[in-house]
């Protein structure tokens, strides 16, 4: 899930995924999944690398977009609170 802020959403071109909303302030809401997000779903992994591809133009600094850039998937797990790296 993601909150493009209302500066930065015009610039995103919105993917085909579950949950593309707009915000009464001009923001940008994705989410891959309506359902809780599981990292052994193979279509939740493939919204999710849609949202990640859609915004990785406001993950990079100067000059990063000359290099190669594999984006991780972070999963935030209910029960512990804990973040990790997938895929």
């Amino acid at each position: 899930m993601l909150y493009v802020p209302p500066h930065l959403a015009k610039t995103v071109q919105p993917p085909n995924i579950p949950v593309v909303e707009a915000t009464p302030n001009g923001g940008l809401f994705l989410a891959a999944t309506t359902e809780t997000f599981k990292t052994d779903n193979p279509v939740h992994l493939e919204a999710a690398r849609h949202i990640g591809h859609a915004t990785r133009h406001l993950n990079v600094g100067k000059g990063a977009e000359k290099r190669p850039q594999k984006q991780k998937i972070m999963y935030l797990d209910p029960d512990t609170g804990v973040w990790s790296a997938i895929g």
